[in-house]
C-alpha cells in the first residue's frame, strides 16, 4: 500500500470517527423549532375548540392561529451535530438546557407544571376577554389542593369556589383572592371551627373544618387546603384543547378567541392572524420564549399578521419576519390594533416592532 493510500485511509477513518462523535455525543442544550399551529376558531366536524354559552355569541370571520414551540423534551438528548445545525438554521435556536428546565426536576414534574400553566392561561384569558368585552367578572379564591390527611380531607374539594370564610365566632369575611382566603384561615386560633361558604357545582353551601396547628409553627392554624385565583362570570367558557397543547404563552390568543366569540365586531376581517403572549386577568400581555420560532411557524401556516408582546421586540431585531408584526402590551390594545388594520384610513397607524 502506498503512502498516499495510507494517508487516504487514515483521513477517512478520522473523518468517520469525528462524524460519529458529532452524531452520538450529547451536549447540554435544548433545540427550539416551530411547533404545531392550531386554528382556535375552526370547527372540526361541528365541534369548536373554543366554546362559549349562556351569552350571545357571534360567528367568526377569518382564522386565529395559536403558535406553539417544539423543544427538546427534558429527558431527551441533543447531539453536537444537531446543536450545530440548529445554531445555523434560520428557524431553529439552541439554548442551554439549564436555562429551560429547572435543575433536579423530573420530566413528569416539568410536564405537570406546563399543564398547570396552560390551565391558568385559560382562566386568566377568559377573565381578560370578558372584562375587555364589558362583561362582569368577579375574582374569587378556588380550592387548588386538599391534604389527604388534613382536616379538610373529605370536606373541601378541588375546584370549590370560596365566597366567604367565618373563623370561630367572628363575622363571615368575604374573600376575593387566594391570599384573602389563606389569611382568613390563619387569623383564628388552632382548634377553631372555620366555616367555608362555597359554590360547588353551582350550589351554595357551608362546610365546617376544625383547624390544626401547622407542623412548622404549632401556633399557626391550618385547614390542610391551598387556594388559587379564580373568577366567576355568567358565560360558560371551555376549551377543547389537549392539556399539554401549550403553556402560559397561549394566553393572548385564547383571550382573542373568547373576545371574538362574544363581540359583534368582525375582529379578524377574514384575515389569518397569529400571535403569542402571556396574559393576566386584567389583560396585560407579557413576553414569551422562542418568539422567532413562533413567527416562523405562523408564516409557514399562512398568517399575514402576527401579534407579538412589545417586550419581545428586542428578540426580533434585524429579523425579516415575512408577515406584519403588531406589537402590543394589553388585550385592549390588541383589539384596537386589529380593528385599525381592517380600516384603510387607520391601517398605517398600527405600530409594529421598531
Amino acid at each position: 500500500m502506498t503512502r498516499q493510500t495510507w494517508t487516504a485511509v487514515v483521513s477517512a477513518f478520522c473523518f468517520v470517527a469525528c462524524a460519529l462523535v458529532a452524531t452520538l455525543t450529547p451536549v447540554p442544550f435544548v433545540v427550539w423549532a416551530p411547533g404545531p399551529v392550531v386554528d382556535l376558531l375552526s370547527d372540526d366536524e361541528g365541534s369548536s375548540l373554543v366554546n362559549v354559552t349562556n351569552v350571545t355569541t357571534y360567528p367568526a370571520s377569518g382564522r386565529l392561529l395559536l403558535t406553539t414551540l417544539a423543544q427538546t423534551p427534558p429527558d431527551g438528548q441533543v447531539s453536537l451535530l444537531e446543536a450545530l445545525h440548529a445554531y445555523w438554521a434560520p428557524d431553529r435556536e439552541v439554548v442551554p438546557a439549564a436555562a429551560v428546565y429547572p435543575a433536579g426536576s423530573t420530566a413528569e414534574e416539568i410536564r405537570d407544571e406546563r399543564i398547570a400553566q396552560f390551565e391558568m392561561a385559560q382562566r386568566d384569558a377568559t377573565a381578560a376577554a370578558l372584562r375587555t368585552a364589558g362583561l362582569r367578572v368577579d375574582p374569587v379564591p378556588v380550592v387548588l389542593s386538599v391534604n389527604a390527611t388534613g382536616p379538610a380531607a373529605g370536606r373541601l374539594r378541588v375546584g370549590d369556589i370560596v365566597v366567604a370564610i367565618r373563623n370561630g365566632d367572628a363575622m363571615p369575611v368575604t374573600v376575593q383572592t387566594a391570599q384573602d382566603a389563606a389569611q382568613a384561615v390563619a387569623s383564628g386560633r388552632v382548634g377553631d371551627e372555620v366555616v367555608f361558604s362555597l359554590q360547588r357545582d353551582g350550589v351554595r353551601q357551608d362546610v365546617a373544618v376544625v383547624t390544626v396547628g401547622s407542623k412548622s409553627r404549632p401556633d399557626l392554624p391550618v385547614a390542610g387546603v391551598s387556594f388559587t385565583q379564580g373568577y366567576v362570570y355568567a358565560p360558560q367558557v371551555s376549551f377543547a384543547l389537549a392539556p399539554d397543547t401549550a403553556g402560559s404563552s397561549a394566553g393572548l390568543m385564547l383571550a382573542l378567541a373568547v373576545y371574538d366569540r362574544v363581540t359583534a365586531v368582525q375582529l379578524l376581517d377574514d384575515r389569518v392572524v397569529s400571535g403569542t403572549g402571556t396574559i393576566d386577568a386584567n389583560g396585560t400581555v407579557g413576553r414569551v420564549r422562542g418568539v422567532r420560532e413562533r413567527v416562523a411557524g405562523a408564516r409557514q401556516a399562512g398568517a399575514s399578521v402576527f401579534i407579538v408582546p412589545r417586550a419581545n421586540c428586542v428578540d426580533l431585531a434585524g429579523e425579516q419576519p415575512g408577515l406584519r408584526l403588531v406589537a402590543v402590551g394589553t388585550l385592549a390594545e390588541t383589539v384596537s390594533a386589529l380593528e385599525a388594520l381592517a380600516d384603510p384610513a387607520r391601517e398605517k397607524s398600527v405600530k409594529g416592532c421598531p
